[in-house]
């Protein structure tokens, strides 16, 4: 091959090269523009992960069997957060028949970064009726509503990251970073992977 071929040849792979370099730029930059900043958790979403631990059985003191199950959930956006509520039925040996009431919890929400998990923190039992159950076991009941709550749901996992979802973010360079209850759901914020956590 002779001289000016051969410069010929080098000049079409520099160029093609370069056109290469130039598209990865592009593609690069344009993933770094299209990665999303934030990932969206509905309503139904969340109660479809609560719902995944019921029905559950709890026995309170020895004395009473309580059965829990059909959960809703409301979002309190104003108070960071959210509302679950449960269908309740209650057995004992002295009962005659079994009793069935509600309870009412609100949770907050924490990330949690090791697992890629949002849970439930800082349960507490708002309410706690069961119709027909004597004075004396609805108060010793009402005593047990902490142990209720942090049984039931404390630290329950409401939404996992799947490991394609975070190999995809990583890639991307985010990671999970905080979380906001909002009206229609959660907003789980993302940030750089070499930025400070908020």
């Amino acid at each position: 091959m002779d001289t000016v071929s051969t410069q010929a040849v080098g000049r079409r792979r520099l160029l093609r090269w370069g056109w290469m370099a130039l598209a990865g730029g592009m593609g690069l930059g344009g993933c770094a523009v299209l990665a999303p900043r934030e990932i969206r958790i509905s309503q139904a979403e969340l109660l479809a992960a609560v719902a995944r631990q019921f029905p559950a059985r709890r026995e309170v003191a020895q004395v009473l069997e309580l059965s829990f199950d059909r959960p809703r959930l409301r979002l309190l956006p104003e108070s960071e957060r959210i509302a679950i509520g449960l269908d309740v039925t209650v057995t004992n040996a002295l009962l005659k028949r079994a009793l069935e009431g509600n309870v009412q919890f609100s949770a907050g929400l924490r990330l949690d970064r090791g697992a890629q998990a949002v849970r439930l923190k800082s349960v507490r039992t708002e309410s706690l009726f069961i119709d027909g159950l004597p004075q004396a076991l609805a108060q010793m009941l009402q005593q047990w509503g902490g142990w209720l709550a942090e049984q039931l749901l404390e630290g329950e996992v409401v939404h996992q990251l799947r490991p394609a979802e975070v190999d995809r973010l990583r890639r991307a360079g985010l990671q999970p970073d905080a979380l906001q209850i909002t009206p229609e759901g959660v907003l789980l914020t993302l940030r750089p992977l070499d930025a400070p956590s908020s």
